[in-house]
Parts: C-alpha cells; sequence; structure tokens
C-alpha cells in the first residue's frame, strides 16, 4: 500500500472545504449572528424600556403621594369648614332660642305685673268693705 499525496484529491477536499464553509455561512452562521444581533437589540431596548417605566413609575408615585397629601390637606380644610358651618348655625340657633326665651319672660313679666296691677286696683276697690268689715270686728272685739 502506497500512501502518496494526491493533488486531485486535494483539490477536490479543498474545492469541496470551501464549498462547506460558503455554505455553512450562508445557511448557519449569517442566520445565527443576525439573530444575535436582532436578541441583542432586543434586551438592550427592554432594558432601556425598563429603564424609562422605572422612572415613569417613580414619578407616578411622586404624583399620587402628591394628589394624596392635597385630598388629605383638602379633608382638613372640609372638616374644618364643616365644623365652623355647623358651630354658627348652632350659635345661631341658640342665639334665636335666647332671643325667644327672653321675649318669652318679658312677655310673662309684663303679664305678671298686669294681673299684679289689677289684684291691686281690684284690693283698693275693695278697700271700703275691708275697712268696714275691720271695724265691725274691732268693735265686737272691743265691745265683748
Amino acid at each position: 500500500m502506497n500512501i502518496s499525496v494526491n493533488p486531485y484529491l486535494m483539490a477536490v477536499v479543498f474545492v469541496v472545504f470551501v464549498l462547506l464553509l460558503w455554505a455553512m455561512n450562508v445557511w448557519v452562521y449569517r442566520p445565527l449572528l443576525a439573530f444575535m444581533d436582532n436578541r441583542q437589540a432586543e434586551i438592550k431596548d427592554s432594558l432601556a424600556k425598563i429603564k424609562t417605566d422605572n422612572t415613569q413609575s417613580v414619578e407616578i408615585r411622586h404624583q399620587i403621594e402628591t394628589l394624596l397629601k392635597e385630598a388629605a390637606e383638602k379633608r382638613r380644610e372640609m372638616i374644618a369648614e364643616a365644623i365652623q358651618k355647623a358651630t354658627e348655625s348652632y350659635d345661631a340657633v341658640i342665639k334665636q332660642k335666647e332671643n325667644e326665651l327672653n321675649q318669652e319672660f318679658e312677655a310673662f313679666a309684663k303679664q305678671l305685673q298686669n294681673e299684679k296691677q289689677a289684684l291691686k286696683e281690684q284690693l283698693q276697690a275693695q278697700m271700703p268693705v275691708f275697712e268696714d268689715e275691720l271695724n265691725k270686728r274691732v268693735a265686737m272685739g272691743l265691745g265683748s
């Protein structure tokens, strides 16, 4: 058996190797590299979107906190205003009732004064009868 270098066979192997490299480049390496580049770009875009979303979520969180603080302040103001209105309304009702009671008291006092005056006049009108009766009793008491 004779082992020798066959140039024709070497040329065929070289051509087949070059064709295999070309075919692998066209059908495997280029699509694989394109897929890897696309995947890398998608990852980069996803990371950028995550950063943007994170920034937006922080901004939204700050806005929510601001709105909650404003709502709490507005709630305190509304409660204070409602308390003030209720107090004013209560004071007005109390004042009105005091005025009504004062008027009723004044009317009662005036009526009482009028009744007192009427009784006084009645007693003064009956004073001669009382004097006569008193004189009769004194005379009876002295005469016994």
